[in-house]
Order: structure tokens, then sequence, then C-alpha cells
């Protein structure tokens, strides 16, 4: 069984599927044979799938939507596995491919009744029963796992990063870096970024030669690092905009494509960014935006730093791979231990079980980053994370009380109903066996999964606080 995505990428469609798709790629390419089946794809591109060896397969003479589903079917075998991204694949090219395989994920933004395991990457949500998801598709190596200090990168850089998108066809960067020229920004460096689909690099470097804090490039292959050290971001709400999310850069962010819709939506729904209408540009008053950059700038604390991350949904990537590929590796569950690469992980994963917790109130991320502080440094505490090879599945945690440990687990909504909250508390117990601990298990009595974990691994039990309560002895 083999993993094929079909994806295009030229000045029309843009670079963002082909990011997408890549990112996904690049992680199964690991431990499975990947290819793409492309029509168009760049030069670089293509470098960069030939050096993760990742197969290409280019499919000619498209004249319709039926015959790029014939040319496809051609390649696929049954069982094989199709991940597609773009707007033109329907509900027909579908079908005809399910003749070949019934392992079909489409990458689509749009709120669309599609007959295959649909993934939205402006949304976050699950929808286990209609074959829906909600995951963010972020680059692996795009981790801050230092927080504090990537937030003083941020206050103590001088640079102005603005991108929109691989084409910009219509060179609307032109616009925005005119009004960027202000002598109210003389203390910045603006840095540039066209993509590799862009056409106006020579025409804007003429243009702009003269101001010297105004840097052009074009094609940028490591961006992680121009991200870590921006003050501040001005970006297309594709790809990019979410990329920011994880770095907590503040940013104003300019739909400039239609199918950027639910990404603004969703920054302006969770208040993470400020958003504009590209169409809108001649209408922008250039002091009131100044202004306001150089306001955003100068009152962002850590506060909000936090709250823009905390939508990053990094580790949402292991959702999708787990649809993709959970069926083809062997169960190896293990235990690590916790670090500050599980923050966020354990920020989302915290909020989700609100409602079988004894505190409903939902966590503010500030208060989160306090409590994880002083929690994974604590000698009382004892903190891990399961994984089921290389994906993340909840956490268990022990805290020391007086004399004795009290236990607390939670598993990722999306794969709750597998029995990975007994398999956890057993590897637990079996990794302290040898100590000579007292483990109990304080547990709401109407938190019924929970309490058919503990149930068959206790050795005594009590109810208590009016009978709202159990206490589980483990061990």
């Amino acid at each position: 069984m083999d993993y094929f995505f079909r994806v295009d990428s030229d000045s029309n469609i843009g670079a963002g599927h082909y990011e997408r798709c890549y990112t996904l790629a690049k992680k199964l390419s690991q431990k499975f044979k990947v290819n793409f089946i492309s029509t168009n794809l760049t030069l670089n591109q293509k470098k960069k799938l030939k050096k993760t060896k990742i197969g290409i397969i280019k499919i000619n003479n498209i004249s319709s939507i039926s015959s790029d589903a014939t040319n496809t079917a051609k390649i696929i075998k049954k069982g094989d596995v199709l991940i597609v991204d773009g707007y033109k694949f329907n509900n027909h090219w579908i079908s005809f491919i399910k003749k070949k395989t019934k392992n079909i994920f489409l990458n689509n933004d749009f709120e669309k009744k599609f007959n295959c395991t649909t993934i939205n990457p402006s949304e976050i949500f699950v929808d286990h029963v209609r074959k829906k998801f909600g995951i963010p598709i972020i680059k692996r190596n795009f981790l801050v796992d230092n927080f504090e200090r990537q937030f003083y990168q941020i206050k103590k850089s001088k640079t102005i990063l603005l991108c929109l998108g691989g084409s910009d066809k219509e060179n609307y960067s032109e616009k925005i870096i005119d009004i960027l020229s202000s002598s109210k920004l003389k203390k910045f460096k603006v840095k540039v970024i066209l993509g590799e689909l862009n056409t106006n690099f020579d025409n804007l470097n003429k243009k702009f030669k003269r101001k010297k804090n105004i840097s052009i490039k074009k094609n940028i292959k490591n961006l992680k690092n121009i991200y870590a050290k921006s003050a501040f971001c001005i970006l297309a709400g594709g790809t990019m905009s979410r990329e920011a999310i994880t770095f907590g850069i503040p940013s104003m962010i300019f739909k400039v494509s239609f199918n950027q819709e639910q990404n603004i939506n969703f920054y302006k729904k969770n208040k993470i960014y400020e958003c504009f209408n590209i169409n809108n540009i001649n209408k922008i008053n250039k002091n009131l935006f100044i202004n306001k950059l150089i306001k955003n700038i100068n009152t962002f604390n850590f506060s909000n730093f936090l709250k823009i991350i905390s939508f990053s949904g990094y580790d949402y990537l292991d959702r999708y791979l787990f649809l993709l590929s959970n069926r083809d590796q062997k169960p190896a569950f293990k235990l690590k231990q916790t670090s500050w690469k599980d923050f966020i992980f354990l920020f989302n994963l915290a909020n989700q079980n609100r409602k079988k917790s004894f505190s409903k109130k939902k966590i503010d991320i500030l208060e989160h980053y306090n409590w994880f502080k002083k929690k994974i440094s604590s000698m009382n505490s004892k903190n891990y994370i399961l994984y089921n090879n290389d994906i993340k599945l909840g956490q268990i945690r022990l805290d020391k009380k007086y004399k004795d440990y009290y236990i607390d687990y939670s598993i990722d909504k999306f794969y709750q109903g597998n029995g990975y909250g007994k398999i956890i508390v057993k590897l637990l117990l079996s990794k302290f066996r040898s100590k000579n601990y007292n483990i109990y298990a304080k547990n709401l009595n109407t938190n019924f999964k929970s309490k058919k974990v503990f149930t068959p691994l206790c050795v005594s039990f009590k109810k208590n606080y009016n009978k709202k309560t159990v206490i589980f002895k483990l061990k």
C-alpha cells in the first residue's frame, strides 16, 4: 500500500495547496512510499520532493475533470491512500476514484458535502460521524519550545515581515510597501518575501532600491528564522498566516483570495488578528494604518503572545497522521516525560475535558502557563505524554499529596473510544510498580468512562463528598 497526493501548483492556483501536502508527505515518507501526482509543479517544488525521496508522477492532457480522474485512477491501486488538495476536485471526480480505492482524504476549506473524509485546514473541530475534521496543517519544525525567549525576540526585533502569498498576481505587495515606506517606520526594517511564482521581483527592487530599510527577497527556503525574528507580520490569509500563529507574532492579515474566507473568519471570531480585504487597499488611511501598526508593536505583551500561540493547532497534525496511517502500523505505546514542547497540547487537552473535571471553568492561557511552569519543575509531580508510535494521544500525571500520589489523566477527544485510557493508566502503574507508592485516583461519580478504567485496576475504593466523588486505591 502506497500514499499518493493529487495536487497542482501554478500562478493561478498558488503554492498553499502544495505546501500543505508537502508537510504531510514529508512526515509520511519516513515510513511509507509516497508519490505526488501533478500536472504542474515549480522547479523548486520538485527539488524539495526529490530531496525528501518523494516520487513525482506527471499527468498530461487534462482537458476536463473526468479526464483528470481517469488519469489519476490509472496510477493508484486498490488499497492505496490518496490525499487530494484543490478546489476543482468534486464528487464526480471522487466517485470515479473510489472504484480503485476507498481511502480518499480531501483537503478543502469550504463547507461542502463530499463523499469522502474531508479535512478543513482553516478550522479546528472533530466530527467522526460525518468524517469531517478541522485540522490546521503546520510544519513540524515550526514548534516553539521556549516561550519567554520567543516573546523577548519579538519585543526586541525591529523587523516587519510582509508576504502576500506565492504569486500575488495583482502586485498588492507594491501598494503595501508604499504604505510601509512612511518615515514613521524608519527605525524598522521591512522585509518583503515574494513567492517563487511572483513575477514582480525586478520591478519592485527597481522602485524601492533607494529605501534602505526595505529589503525584497524571493523564494526564501528557510522561513523559520525570519518568522522567529520578526516584530510584526503583514500577511495574506493563507498558509503563512497560520504559520505566524505558531510563533505568536502580532499581525495584520489581508484576504487576497476567496478561499481565505474561513481563515479570516477564524481570526476574527477568536480575536487573533485584525483582518482587511485587499480589495479595499486604496481606501486605507495610511496614517491610521501606520499608527495602529506601531501601537500594536509597542503594546504587545506576554499575555497577547500566549493568546496567539494558543491557537497554533501544531499538535493537531497528529490527528491527520492518525487518520492516514494508524491502521497500517503496529501499536507501539509508550510514555514520554512531558516537556515544553507539550505545552499547547496540554492546554487544549485541559479545556476539552472541563465537563468531566472538578472545576468546570475554562482555563486561561496565562493561568495555564504559570501552572505548567511550576508543575514541570516540581519534585512532587511526575508528568507524561502517551504516544502510539509518534502520535500524541493524551497525558497522565502523578501528584504527591503528603505521602500519597494521585493520578490525573486525559485522552485527546479525537482518539477517545479506543481504550487508550486503560492503556495509559496501566503503563503508569507498571512504571512505578517497583516503587513503594500509594497511588490513588479521585474521580467524579458521574465520569463513567474513567470509572470503567479504574474499577478493574483498583484494590479498593470509597465514596465521599455526598457520594459525588469516588476515590480508587490502585496500588
